[in-house]
């Protein structure tokens, strides 16, 4: 098979093309998040290491992982998505559910 000139330039255009519409795709921009932190306390109010948190946004995990040695638990999201949060350690649960205000969610666990 021969290639012409005419055809391996409209070749090389399609492969432009291709690689802007690519381009295009993986440059357009994500919603905006922001930082929140994740306060996760016990039911005496003391703030607890290493309990596992699960950050929902309807049925889809968006993210999870344990406190820091502080209680913390850092993660992105969206200020505009309600989403439920739970916590558990130490024997204790809780949750906590809505629009994310202030980069700070808190969540009391209890028995």
């Amino acid at each position: 098979m021969q290639f012409t000139e005419k055809g391996v330039s409209s070749m090389k255009m399609r492969c432009l093309l291709a690689l802007i519409a690519i381009l295009v795709i993986l440059t357009t921009q994500a919603p905006a998040s922001d930082k929140y932190l994740i306060f996760v306390r016990d039911s005496l109010g003391n703030y607890v290491e290493d309990a596992y948190v699960e950050v929902w946004d309807g049925s889809s995990k968006v993210d999870s992982g344990n406190t820091d040695s502080s209680g913390i638990f850092t993660t992105w999201l969206d200020g505009s998505i309600r989403y439920k949060v739970t916590a558990s350690g130490n024997g204790q649960s809780g949750d906590w559910q809505g629009l994310p205000e202030n980069n700070r969610i808190d969540i009391y666990m209890h028995k």
